[in-house]
């Protein structure tokens, strides 16, 4: 009778973890939870950063391109452009162009025009500004 009571009384002693039940406790799943929403916030906040980043890479490029465009421009009509204009592209991006005649003067007779082209983003970030010097025949010379 003894017997029969010992093994009703381990029975009833409530579980016990031995190598085939082992798993893991409630403190260790909230613990592991925390540390796993902690990594994917910082991982979501990287992911965040770098979209901006190229957003602002894209807009840079694009003024680039804008400025370069506006700068063969006025290489090539340097002498007949006003001293500064000013204008906004269809997408919102705002230009500035100057003219200047440049001090010095080549040996063959041509004047020198500095040329400066500044446009600046939407968004408000750097202006992008080229500056480059156009070759002019000067008056009753070049031909």
């Amino acid at each position: 009778m003894r017997d029969n009571r010992q093994s009703l009384a381990a029975d009833t002693a409530g579980p016990t973890r031995s190598s085939a039940q082992a798993g893991f406790s409630l403190l260790e799943v909230v613990v592991a939870l925390a540390i796993l929403s902690f990594g994917l916030t910082a991982l979501a906040g990287g992911i965040v950063a770098g979209l901006r980043s190229v957003d602002r890479a894209a807009e840079a490029e694009y003024a680039l391109l804008m400025a370069q465009s506006l700068m063969a421009e006025g290489k090539v009509r340097a002498a007949a452009l006003p001293a500064e204009e000013t204008g906004t592209l269809p997408v919102g991006y705002r230009w500035r162009r100057t003219v200047a005649d440049f001090p010095a003067t080549s040996a063959a007779g041509h004047g020198l025009m500095r040329v400066t082209v500044a446009v600046s983003p939407p968004g408000g970030g750097a202006p992008v500004e080229l500056t480059t010097l156009a070759v002019q025949p000067q008056a009753g010379k070049g031909k």
